[in-house]
């Protein structure tokens, strides 16, 4: 699973943009992280980490921990399960009351609307860099399906079955 936490905003005046977003949708939960600029979506499969994570907003630091243990070869033992259930009680955050995250799935594009990646889009030459890596990481070989990745009008986009990852265009 690719660790979504520095997608995270380091502007503080959002600062509801500065954490990384867990909500349970169905038999699944969902993390996401924005910048504005560019965004993470992970799907959490796992039945048993799902019952321990609770929705609302995970510091950067605590979601990382938590994407190191879901990445362990055999992940979900006792102890993983223990771990996360110390990380959910000693480092979530507390959601203010005036904010709520925005609604990011609005700016993903249909997969109606995108293309195959085939023309010019202007985009932060280091966000890029980063979506391209964790597309690598995403894999046991570091190979990077170039046909997964499309685009539209404003953004670059990458889907499989629990990620998406979005840069969006910058103007000059």
């Amino acid at each position: 699973m690719i660790d979504i936490s520095k997608y995270v905003s380091k502007n503080k005046d959002k600062k509801i943009l500065t954490y990384v977003y867990y909500k349970k949708e169905d038999w699944y939960g969902v993390a996401v992280a924005t910048d504005t600029f560019r965004l993470g979506e992970v799907k959490i499969q796992n039945e048993n980490i799902v019952k321990i994570l609770k929705d609302g907003l995970y510091s950067p630091r605590s979601w990382k921990e938590i994407t190191k243990i879901l990445n362990k070869k055999n992940s979900g033992t006792l102890l993983d399960l223990d771990k996360i259930m110390d990380i959910v009680k000693r480092e979530m955050a507390v959601q203010p009351e005036c904010e709520s995250y925005p609604d990011y799935k609005r700016i993903i594009p249909p997969e109606n609307e995108l293309v195959s990646f085939d023309t010019t889009l202007d985009v932060n030459a280091d966000y890029f860099i980063d979506f391209v890596k964790d597309i690598g990481n995403n894999d046991d070989f570091n190979i990077i399906p170039w046909n997964k990745i499309k685009q539209n009008k404003q953004t670059i986009i990458y889907m499989d079955s629990v990620t998406t990852l979005l840069v969006m265009s910058m103007k000059r």
